[in-house]
């Protein structure tokens, strides 16, 4: 495709991004994900999930959880990841790890390398698949959130099996 045919598009995308970013100054990511992604052909979901919490990554300060991995179950009860949530309080950080521990499996091992640092180690502890979350997200594909990934709220109430991957289509 050339450029000058993306032109219009290109150019009603920039003058939108600027006119929302100046009606507020507060305006997360995912407002500005919201407004722009349908725009720019983006896939924005901007749902709430409930997810099985099935491991943690380390955080960058000894004793302290960086991001809970999270995953959801296919129809065969098969449990898939699909992503992470990080965005952690540095109160919450420290807390997860005394709350986390009885659910380690003993197993650790290495994501796949980061897209944007792939020096970064990927270090994860493996959990038993007891405990839920309620997340929100701004933006998914291919059966992952990518992006935005905001925990709400514990739910002890949830049993794992009925994170179902189908909320995913939602």
């Amino acid at each position: 495709m050339k450029l000058s045919s993306n032109l219009p598009r290109l150019l009603a995308t920039a003058a939108l991004f600027l006119s929302v970013l100046s009606c507020s100054e507060n305006l997360d990511s995912s407002g500005v994900c919201s407004v722009l992604c349908p725009v720019i052909g983006g896939d924005v979901k901007n749902i709430t999930i409930d997810a099985v919490v099935v491991g943690y990554r380390p955080g960058k300060e000894e004793g302290t959880v960086g991001s809970l991995i999270l995953g959801l179950y296919d129809p065969a009860g098969k449990l898939h990841v699909v992503g992470h949530s990080s965005g952690l309080r540095a109160a919450e950080k420290r807390a997860l790890v005394e709350r986390l521990e009885p659910y380690e499996t003993g197993k650790r091992g290495h994501g796949d390398p980061s897209r944007w640092k792939s020096e970064k180690d990927l270090e994860w502890i493996e959990l038993r698949p007891e405990l839920v979350v309620e997340v929100t997200f701004d933006h998914a594909s291919g059966g992952r959130i990518r992006h935005g990934t905001k925990i709400l709220r514990w739910r002890d109430d949830k049993a794992p099996e009925a994170c179902a991957l189908s909320q995913m289509d939602a």
